[in-house]
């Protein structure tokens, strides 16, 4: 039929096998051979280049896929081989010791940091004006000891602070020298020291006042220990990295000293809060110390210092804890609803 002719017709010049010449009358001629034989490869090598793209892009993203998935996969066997290699054969619990006096409890931490073998973990509860102890807010007083036991040691530490600790417990500058991670202070139901497995050191509450004492418990129990390390684990991987609660507080800072200067503050008392915030909480002699390497042309007597601290303290941009003669700054972002 003339009408299965046309269609025939139209499907061969969609094939580009022959070309339309009249649309009244229909008319059609046959292109040269040889130069219909050269455009359709042509045509042909695009489509199979356009095949092999995909083909291409195809094998890359299964080969990622694959590559992702394996280091997943190899992550979790890694990560059951330490667990196992954290684990020491069982053994019968000793008794516990207790320790008295923030002295002898930071003696210890640092006698349990040396012995570390294989990892040191640690949890601070949220401080409170009556826990200032070293449990409470760990401040590496001799880095050398902490960077021989990673570095040299190859000791695992880790350490968990709540997220309100940086920067007026734990100064924006210093809470970046462990490896530390902040998570939400209803996550720390306790503060203790996990070492190796093997030795748990936990500061004890007072049950009148549920306020953290200057005594601890050293328990050495694998059975022990294996409780808080997967209590320290699931809080762990929950917690977020450190980095991003010291740029919050380094910026805070920096527009509450702006806005004390504003206010008329000025001087050595300035300069003391700045330093605080860097610095977190400290006794007089330390904060001095950061000062003079921070300023070696002008660094303070004590006396002028702390005569400096006591005006802070007037005005309620510092606390002093009197027992331990500690300086607290107070919060930056606090700073602008007190009364200067």
């Amino acid at each position: 039929p003339l009408q299965r002719a046309y269609d025939v017709l139209d499907r061969l010049v969609d094939r580009g096998l022959v070309v339309p010449v009249s649309a009244r009358p229909k008319m059609y001629v046959a292109p040269d051979p040889e130069s219909l034989r050269s455009e359709l490869i042509v045509k042909h090598r695009m489509t199979l280049e356009a095949w092999e793209r995909r083909e291409v892009r195809r094998i890359t993203e299964e080969k990622s896929r694959r590559l992702e998935e394996f280091e997943q996969r190899s992550d979790v066997l890694l990560e059951m081989i330490r667990s196992v290699r954290r684990r020491p054969t069982a053994g019968p619990a000793r008794v516990a010791v207790e320790v008295t006096g923030w002295d002898s409890i930071q003696e210890l931490l640092s006698q349990l940091l040396s012995e570390a073998g294989r990892y040191f973990w640690g949890v601070s509860r949220p401080p409170d004006w009556n826990d200032l102890s070293s449990l409470g807010v760990l401040q590496p007083r001799h880095l050398s000891s902490w960077y021989e036991a990673m570095d040299v040691r190859g000791v695992d530490v880790r350490w968990l602070s709540p997220e309100g600790s940086v920067p007026s417990y734990i100064g924006y500058e210093y809470a970046t020298y462990l490896p530390r991670r902040t998570v939400d202070a209803g996550m720390i139901p306790e503060k203790y020291v996990l070492v190796d497995g093997a030795k748990v050191l936990v500061n004890l509450r007072d049950p009148a006042t549920s306020s953290d004492t200057a005594t601890a418990v050293l328990i050495e129990s694998t059975s022990v220990a294996r409780i808080f390390e997967a209590h320290f684990e699931t809080v762990w991987g929950a917690a977020q990295p450190v980095d991003r609660a010291v740029r919050a507080a380094r910026l805070a800072s920096e527009r509450a000293v702006s806005y004390l200067r504003e206010r008329g503050v000025s001087g050595l008392e300035l300069r003391a809060y700045a330093q605080l915030l860097r610095t977190g909480a400290c006794g007089i002699g330390r904060l001095r110390l950061e000062m003079q390497w921070a300023d070696r042309e002008d660094t303070p007597t004590k006396e002028a210092l702390r005569s400096a601290l006591q005006r802070l303290t007037g005005l309620g941009l510092v606390r002093h804890h009197p027992v331990l003669d500690i300086y607290v700054p107070t919060e930056p972002s606090a700073v602008r609803g007190l009364h200067l």
